[in-house]
């Protein structure tokens, strides 16, 4: 009976059970919403929803003929404005700072519901992994934050299960246009374009979603507005993943010569990045057993394996980027379901090991700033994994496509 409620989608359930237990305690015991997110072991901030608000007052900015990109004086705390210029157009729908408590709360919503449509275990080991994720810091930091990541899930997620079956020229073309859109809207969700090579029409797709992405960032943003968001996106070390807080860190302690600025600690976090991800892939492609103990292969075919694909792509496309706040690794969330249905029907040590250690990841994140050599370790051998496991994946859909008869009906 015990091993019943760690099945299916009961560990989801169970652990918004316990958020909401603790957060409401936390609630009565400091009697704010700040405190009870206190509780939960979230850097909370008040008002709530900070990062969200960064959006919507700056809609107020906007409508008072501010710039909201050189100024901070309608943000409660003082920040520059960091998105594409799209997002201030949703003041023409009423969407202002009055509306950041409902919007915030709809995210939550959003989160929630992304998250139980996606996993489904069948094990009690494969069940509390899922729990521990779905109550891990990045995945609370991302609902109390009210974070544009939780949007860019929710959306990605359900673009990949509504498509993911079907491999014919309607779909890849509404699969582009999708990914772009999203794109345009936060780039990093260019990386699930990757997804698109597993499909017969895939490197058209490919050409298709780069086209859409920079055609629209230009036309609606410009270079002009990239180059300031770029600049007015913090490179923090703070609760932090990617290529360059290690480099931050290094520089910060004097490990690096001439202490060089942090434009080129970028250029040169994200040149490591691609050797890593340079070397990762032709391992892969020459030794493409490494993996199989460990990682299942991807199927675009299914729901779970796009979701899957798109958000360890995502990930790696976010950790070559730069610095990225904690938050968006909710899309290593979309990754477990798949290694948890592994683990399940392959009950071996060895297909633990992959969604155990994103788990762990997860949950150092937290005190990240406590170990930073070990958390960095780990962060950068995820991101060489992930490179390796989206390379072999490709590599077998590519030979099996090769080897099909000219006219063979899609798989």
């Amino acid at each position: 009976m015990f091993s019943h409620f760690w099945r299916g989608r009961w560990p989801v359930i169970w652990a918004f059970v316990a958020v909401a237990v603790v957060f409401t305690a936390g609630w009565l015991v400091s009697g704010t919403v700040y405190g009870a997110w206190r509780f939960l072991g979230v850097p909370s901030m008040s008002p709530a929803f900070a990062d969200l608000r960064t959006i919507t007052h700056s809609i107020d900015c906007a409508a008072k003929g501010l710039d909201p990109y050189a100024t901070g004086a309608c943000d409660p705390w003082g920040r520059l404005y960091n998105y594409p210029s799209i997002w201030l157009k949703l003041g023409a729908i009423g969407i202002s700072s009055a509306s950041s408590d409902i919007i915030g709360a709809l995210f939550i919503a959003l989160l929630c519901a992304t998250l139980l449509l996606i996993y489904d275990t069948r094990g009690v080991t494969s069940g509390v992994l899922a729990f521990a994720a779905v109550i891990s810091p990045p995945a609370l930091f991302a609902a109390e934050r009210g974070n544009i990541d939780v949007l860019m899930f929710a959306a990605s997620t359900m673009i990949f299960y509504l498509l993911a079956k079907q491999d014919d020229l309607r779909a890849t073309l509404l699969l582009s246009g999708g990914i772009a859109f999203l794109a345009i809207l936060k780039i990093y969700p260019i990386g699930g374009a990757a997804l698109l090579v597993r499909r017969r029409l895939g490197f058209a797709g490919i050409a298709l979603t780069g086209a859409l992405t920079s055609g629209g960032l230009l036309c609606l943003s410009g270079l002009g507005e990239l180059r300031t968001i770029a600049s007015n996106t913090p490179q923090s070390t703070w609760l932090s993943y990617g290529d360059l807080p290690i480099f931050l860190i290094a520089n910060n302690h004097g490990l690096l010569p001439a202490h060089p600025d942090i434009g080129t600690l970028r250029m040169i976090a994200a040149m490591t990045a691609l050797a890593v991800a340079g070397t990762a892939i032709l391992v892969s492609l020459r030794r493409p057993e490494m993996l199989n103990r460990v990682f299942p292969t991807f199927d675009p075919a299914s729901a779970a394996g796009a979701v899957a694909m798109s958000g360890m792509a995502i990930f790696c496309a976010s950790f070559v980027l730069g610095s990225n706040y904690d938050y968006r690794l909710v899309f290593l969330l979309g990754v477990l379901p798949v290694l948890l249905v592994a683990h399940d029907a392959d009950r071996r040590l060895a297909t633990m090991v992959a969604p155990a250690t994103i788990v762990l990841f997860l949950w150092m994140s937290r005190i990240s700033s406590l170990i930073p050599a070990p958390f960095e370790a780990l962060d950068w051998l995820i991101f060489a994994a992930g490179v390796m496991w989206l390379t072999r994946s490709i590599s077998q859909r590519e030979r099996a496509l090769a080897r099909e008869p000219t006219g063979a009906a899609p798989a």
